[in-house]
């Protein structure tokens, strides 16, 4: 973490709270509700996204929005503009997942469904 991001972001560090949302397990749950199996298989054992299990939500929340802002980036750049946007949005992990659960979501299972 370099000292601007300490400074922009200083809860990134702190370690996850016992009671804190654990938001990797719930967007795989969003993601399998959804039917969207094989990414939410894979997902989890990402470059981007397993370095962050354990982390806060708040590095889980950027480590989200930087998987799936790839993902939809490969699908199809200029028709998942709008999606990807509201990925990058700053929100507590309550908002970012009706985000996720709303906006994001029927974006992904159109692109990656089995």
């Amino acid at each position: 973490m370099t000292v601007l991001s300490s400074l922009v972001r200083p809860t990134l560090e702190r370690p996850r709270e016992e009671n804190e949302a654990d938001l990797i397990a719930i967007i795989h749950d969003l993601l399998v509700q959804a039917g969207v199996t094989a990414m939410a298989d894979a997902w989890r054992a990402d470059g981007i996204v397993a370095p962050q299990l354990e982390q806060n939500s708040n590095l889980q929340q950027y480590a989200i929005a930087r998987y799936f802002n790839l993902k939809l980036l490969q699908a199809d750049a200029a028709g998942t503009l709008n999606t990807r946007t509201i990925l990058n949005l700053t929100c507590d992990g309550v908002e970012f997942v009706e985000n996720f659960r709303n906006h994001v979501l029927p974006v992904v299972a159109r692109y990656y469904a089995a």
